[in-house]
């Protein structure tokens, strides 16, 4: 064959949002250096477009339901990670504390160092 490759050598990517559903919910994985400035646990920009556009696919399946976890290796970098994303959400969709669940695990979860959300009915 005539045909010729070139190889482009580069880093990993880190896709920003990977989403799977069923009919009565939807969950949604989301990569925490994109949620977050490094080291940190202040939403970054792209993380505050991030989790409106999550609460957005929320509110058109009529999900109000959620069950945040952060898979991270620092349990205290987790653990406020943790209550930043679940304070986000309540102030978007106006949700009360008995319709936000949460837990993080130590270390990376089976994608890396993410959050996961569990949108319900």
């Amino acid at each position: 064959s005539d045909e010729k490759v070139t190889v482009i050598p580069g880093s990993s990517i880190i896709l920003p949002m990977m989403a799977y559903s069923s009919e009565k919910s939807q969950t949604v994985e989301l990569s925490l250096s994109r949620l977050f400035n490094k080291g940190s646990a202040e939403i970054s920009p792209e993380g505050v477009l991030m989790i409106c556009k999550l609460c957005e696919m929320m509110r058109e399946r009529g999900l109000n339901k959620v069950h945040v976890r952060v898979a991270q290796k620092d349990k205290n970098l987790a653990t406020q990670q943790e209550i930043a994303l679940v304070q986000a959400i309540q102030k978007t969709l106006h949700l009360s504390l008995q319709q936000i669940e949460h837990d993080h695990l130590l270390g990376e979860g089976q994608r890396g160092e993410i959050a996961s959300f569990w949108l319900k009915l």
